[in-house]
């Protein structure tokens, strides 16, 4: 009976010891946002006003972004975690700069969005999560993202963003999901832009967004941060 009641102990310390390991990676791997970059001031402002990404079939040619010699009717972008910002991961460094021009999201619209994400840009579907995937369901999700974003920066990736692609079917409300917005050096080398930016969103009701004047990544902590 002793001998019995010491191996359940013993299983008991391995799975429990298993379980706060799993629940700490998922955790850890949680903290991460999302990424719409388009090439110019004028799109961005352009998103902005209208309240919505786009696909570029919905699109004049005028507003089309990095896909402008073709129509989809999917909305790009990258998952951008705290983990990777701080090269961790990689033998030598890569590029992980966003877009001059970017839209930055709360990782919340997962519950509302579908998506699908692809391994490198225009690749095979690596997973897709969906709104009524269960809690765990979409951590284990994102766990396996996280891990082959991983994977192919050890494997020598140089840019961070051409890693992987996430694709939205439908447009995309800004005003409940953003975070931030990028403009490139604008603090020092364009001040004009940065007052275009902030008029386009103190007159839509954005006046919370963030402006960061450099494509650098940053993290979650800074995000959310109050200035």
């Amino acid at each position: 009976m002793e001998n019995y009641i010491n191996i359940y102990f013993q299983k008991y310390i391995k799975y429990k010891k298993k379980y706060y390991t799993t629940k700490k990676e998922l955790e850890q791997n949680n903290k991460f946002y999302i990424v719409h970059g388009t090439n110019s001031l004028i799109n961005m402002l352009k998103i902005i006003d209208s309240g919505y990404i786009k696909s570029s079939s919905e699109l004049t040619s005028t507003y089309k972004g990095l896909g402008e010699n073709k129509s989809s009717k999917f909305i790009y972008g990258n998952i951008y975690f705290d983990e990777f910002i701080e090269n961790k991961y990689s033998s030598t460094s890569y590029k992980d700069d966003y877009m001059n021009y970017s839209i930055i999201l709360h990782p919340n619209i997962l519950d509302e969005f579908p998506i699908f994400v692809n391994k490198k840009w225009n690749g095979d579907i690596f997973t897709q999560i969906v709104t009524d995937d269960k809690p765990i369901e979409k951590e284990i999700k994102i766990k396996n993202i996280f891990e082959y974003i991983k994977e192919r920066l050890q494997d020598d990736c140089k840019e961070y963003n051409k890693t992987h692609e996430i694709l939205f079917s439908s447009k995309i409300p800004i005003k409940k999901y953003i975070l931030a917005v990028t403009c490139n050096e604008c603090e020092n080398k364009f001040p004009e832009k940065l007052v275009q930016i902030k008029k386009y969103l103190k007159r839509n009701g954005l006046n919370h967004v963030k402006i960061l004047s450099s494509n650098k990544p940053v993290n979650n902590d800074f995000l959310y941060k109050k200035d």
